[in-house]
């Protein structure tokens, strides 16, 4: 079993790239270890790339349905409008689901997408998946939110128009859709999210 994670996410610079075999248990040994220079000419890469935590290809129906869903529409924020209201419809929190995971759970969208459901981490990588196939660089973001009690994820969002990243929460928002409480799409930079991982 290979465990891959985007190893560029941090941008051009030195990586240290090592392979473990596991041992017994929760001991490894170290394999083989490599350092490589990655220089980088185009900083989104990272975020439009299928990786572990968001897995997506074109084959899958629910990218198949991004591009039906954004037809003709010419700016990135439209773009991300229309994919952010479509999970906000189709998709519903989990309130279950937290509790019957374990630590090494990885979303698959396709799977989060059929069955319309999800906890945070699900929502984040949806929405990345989706962005990142129609050429959206999109981050997903793990740490912590001043309204969401314990560990969260959420998004940020790539604007080419002004040459910005935007914070968006989709499980957050529709648990407020479904309220009936008001909420806005792009959060304000003092809304109190903290990150602590970039996938």
């Amino acid at each position: 079993v290979f465990l891959y994670y985007n190893f560029f996410q941090m941008g051009e610079g030195k990586y240290s790239i090592s392979i473990y075999e596991n041992t017994e248990s929760n001991k490894y040994r170290l394999l083989s270890r490599n350092n490589v220079f990655v220089n980088n000419e185009n900083p989104y890469t990272a975020f439009l790339a299928s990786v572990q935590t968001v897995g997506w290809d074109s084959s899958m129906p629910v990218i198949q349905k991004v591009k039906e869903l954004i037809n003709d529409t010419n700016t990135t924020l439209d773009m991300i409008t229309i994919v952010y209201k479509h999970i906000l419809d189709e998709v519903s929190y989990d309130y279950k689901k937290m509790s019957e995971l374990n630590t090494t759970y990885i979303p698959k969208i396709n799977e989060i997408y059929n069955s319309k459901t999800g906890i945070c981490y699900d929502f984040a990588s949806l929405f990345a998946g989706m962005l990142r196939s129609i050429g959206i660089p999109t981050k997903l973001v793990k740490g912590y939110a001043d309204n969401i009690d314990g560990y969260h994820a959420w998004n940020e969002v790539y604007i080419k128009e002004t040459d910005e990243w935007i914070t968006i929460d989709t499980s957050f928002d529709a648990q407020m859709k479904k309220a009936g409480k008001t909420f806005k799409m792009i959060k304000d930079s003092g809304d109190g999210y903290s990150k602590l991982k970039v996938y």
